[in-house]
């Protein structure tokens, strides 16, 4: 209760203090920039996504509330007991992270920790990525991560675009990465196996900004140079 109503407050505050601007602006007055207030104005304005962190449901239908209240974009990170509030989400139309997939529960906001919860988002059509939640589990373990989801409903392309368009999407980046499309960043890697099927699956090459930065044994250009940084 006392972060929601820490949040209220200061979104009320930069309401009076985005009304005051354009008020100043109107006059032509001078006026007092306040860079935080300035950010909590990009929210208010629905430029920037508010990304709440919770694993109880309840944590989430408050952030949901705080949303409704205020008109702002949001998606949640965690999302452990998203799968009891599977109507809510998609009536107001909330993105879910599930993050770290490989964590225990090791807290009471944890205790029904599930790995069908991204199968469950999937069969109600909502949007959802997969994340480690790195550093905290390293970024390494997210195929693994990605591959215990499949195994517990996911399809492979549900899969496959849990950690791929649908985060670029949540992000509201998908018009430059998440898919191989013409016109989007080409930043690809290519694997000799697919690699949630296969935990051994080596990659083969890897293009940064279009170029080949990675082909199997030999490196080029930016990588060769990174790692030589550190001889």
């Amino acid at each position: 209760m006392g972060v929601a109503h820490m949040l209220r407050s200061q979104f009320r505050n930069a309401q009076s203090y985005l009304a005051k601007k354009q008020k100043s602006a109107q006059e032509n007055k001078d006026f007092d920039i306040q860079e935080d207030m300035e950010v909590l104005g990009q929210v208010l304005n629905r430029t920037l996504n508010v990304e709440a962190h919770a694993h109880n449901y309840e944590d989430m239908l408050t952030a949901i509330r705080i949303k409704e209240e205020f008109g702002i974009r949001l998606h949640i990170v965690h999302g452990t007991e998203a799968f009891k509030i599977i109507d809510q989400l998609r009536k107001h139309n909330i993105a879910i992270t599930f993050s770290p997939q490989l964590s225990v529960a090791s807290k009471k906001e944890n205790r029904f920790k599930t790995l069908r919860s991204a199968a469950m988002m999937a069969k109600a059509g909502l949007l959802f990525a997969i994340s480690t939640d790195h550093p905290v589990y390293p970024i390494d373990l997210l195929l693994i991560d990605a591959a215990l989801s499949m195994r517990e409903g996911l399809s492979l392309q549900q899969t496959l675009e849990s950690i791929t368009i649908n985060a670029a999407k949540i992000l509201g980046l998908e018009n430059c990465i998440g898919s191989i499309e013409v016109g989007k960043d080409a930043d690809l890697v290519l694997w000799k196996d697919h690699p949630i099927l296969h935990t051994q699956a080596k990659v083969e090459r890897v293009l940064i900004n279009g170029e080949w930065i990675y082909t199997g044994q030999k490196s080029h250009g930016q990588f060769e140079s990174y790692v030589r940084s550190f001889e």
